[in-house]
């Protein structure tokens, strides 16, 4: 039986992306001490220098579709301030696929109470 949770990490790509790196790397560790596996696909997309921004976003975009689409992960964990389009379309995908969404932060739990 699986006692250790994976979750997929959901933050807003905007503005500067090595804010952004900074970021997604301390909701990690946090995650991670709290005993869950975190996902963050977006530390390596923003990490190869090769990509533009927009690579970025796609190469991010691609492996969140995977990650949920083949229900690697059990919960989706949004962060941020806004929910962007890309955001939107993943809590689409776990919602479609079952897997549990937690807004992290205030402005997005607003959005999700019921």
């Amino acid at each position: 039986m699986k006692t250790t949770k994976i979750v997929l990490v959901s933050y807003p790509l905007e503005g500067n992306l090595q804010i952004c790196l900074a970021e997604i790397l301390k909701i990690c560790i946090n995650a991670q001490r709290a005993r869950y596996i975190p996902v963050a696909p977006q530390i390596f997309a923003i990490v190869d220098q090769r990509n533009t921004d927009q690579q970025t976003h796609r190469v991010v975009s691609d492996c969140i579709e995977m990650y949920l689409s083949n229900m690697l992960v059990d919960e989706l964990w949004l962060y941020g301030s806004e929910l962007t389009k890309d955001m939107i379309a993943s809590v689409r995908l776990a919602h479609r696929h079952s897997i549990r969404i937690v807004p992290k932060s205030e402005i997005l739990r607003r959005f999700f109470v019921s």
